[in-house]
Formats: C-alpha cells, structure tokens, sequence
C-alpha cells in the first residue's frame, strides 16, 4: 500500500514538473524569464497543444520507472535530476537543434554535488566507490565525441558535432560514471544509426539533412539508467 502511495506521489509529482519544463522548452531558446507570471504562446496550431501533454505525461512516466529501478532513495532523486534536464534537451534540441548551456551548468552543478556525495555515500550506478569514477566520466564521453568533431572537421571541412552534445556528455559522465558513460555512448549511436537508417529508407532525400544527436543522447542515457548494468553483464557472459 506504501509503494501505491508512493507510485501516486511521483507521478502527481512528474505531471507538475512536466508542466513547469513546458515552460522551460518554450522559453529558454527564446532566452525569456522562465519565472514569469503570466503563461503566454508564442504559437498557435494543434502541435503546440499537443506537445504540452506529452511533456507531461513523458515527464510522470519517466519517474515512475525511476522509482521502479531505484526505490525511493538518493539513487532516484539523483537520475530524475539528470532526466530532468534532458528532457529539455530531447524536446529543445528537436526543434531548435541547440543544447542551451544554461542546462549544462544545471547539469554541471548537479554532477558536482553527486561527485562530492558520492564521497560518503554509495552512488549505485557507480558500482564502487572509487572517488575518481564520475571524475574520470566527464571525460570519458565527451572526449570521444569532441576527438569525433575534430576528425569531422578536418575530413569534411565542417563541424561533424555541436559543442553542445560534446558538453552534455560531460554532465553525463559525472551521474553515470565511467563506464555507464561509455555504455550510454554506444547506446547513443546505435540507436541513432538505427533511427537514421529508418529515416532514410523512408526518405532517401534525408540523408542530406542534418540530424541532431541530443535526442538520441537522451534515449541512450535513459536506457543505460535502465539496464545499463544489466546489458553490460549480459554481454561479457556471452
């Protein structure tokens, strides 16, 4: 009966914080005041209404898994701090293909508190104590991509990643450690490679289009949250 209540909390509680990142999506790109009192749009037409409730409900539904996983303890209120932030970035980065820094810092900030916490009290998806593991995390994901963008540019004379994907995977790397990083990393690009795939055999004329990677980085990150351990250990057995 506890956990029911608790169920109904989170949620209740997932659908509030889904409304207040409406506003966030809407207006941080625009670099307006997320504190105003008044709600205005900026809009009109059935995608915008339509976007509203799917936030929402995106939002409640991602913390009841959450508390799934993690029961209600610090494990939880640190991944639904990290899904929080992305889910701005899946929705912003869709539409405006930008990753605005003030999320980073969010993120950043958050990432500095779990690597201090993380001093004297188990992080699970660490899976040790080492003080070092979400240290070396920052680096380890966006120093791949930012070596991927540099190789990028010099083969294909532009920029193959935005700076923005390159300092979300930092974040990242302070929550999940190193090696959940990594596993987020090839998450990413797997499902990535599979949704542009499908893209293009849908579309052959996409494939001249760019394709922002934070959306993909979101979905990776909320599987490797997941199962991310479990998939790890399932790969070595085999």
């Amino acid at each position: 009966m506890i956990k029911v209540i608790y169920y109904i909390v989170v949620i209740i509680c997932g659908l509030l914080v889904g409304s207040f990142l409406n506003v966030c999506i809407c207006r941080i790109p625009r670099k307006e005041s997320i504190l105003k009192k008044h709600s205005h749009c900026n809009h009109c037409g059935n995608k915008i209404y339509i976007k509203y409730p799917i936030v929402q409900l995106l939002t409640a539904f991602t913390y009841a898994t959450l508390l799934y996983k993690y029961d209600l303890k610090l494990d939880f209120f640190v991944q639904a701090y990290l899904m929080t932030i992305l889910i701005n970035v899946f929705f912003i980065d869709i539409e405006h293909r930008i990753i605005p820094n003030v999320l980073v810092i969010c993120g950043f900030i958050g990432g500095v508190l779990l690597i201090c916490c993380n001093l004297f009290y188990s992080i699970e998806i660490y899976m040790d104590r080492a003080w070092w593991n979400p240290v070396v995390g920052i680096f380890t994901g966006s120093g791949f991509l930012f070596l991927v963008s540099i190789v990028g540019r010099y083969i294909y004379k532009t920029h193959a990643l935005g700076m923005g994907d390159i300092k979300l995977f930092a974040v990242i790397g302070a929550f999940l450690g190193w090696k959940m990083t990594l596993f987020a990393l090839a998450a990413s690009f797997l499902l990535a490679g599979l949704f542009g795939f499908v893209s293009i055999v849908k579309n052959p004329k996409s494939r001249k289009e760019a394709m922002p990677l934070g959306p993909y980085i979101v979905l990776g990150t909320y599987v490797t949250i997941m199962w991310g351990w479990k998939l790890f250990d399932l790969q070595f057995k085999v």
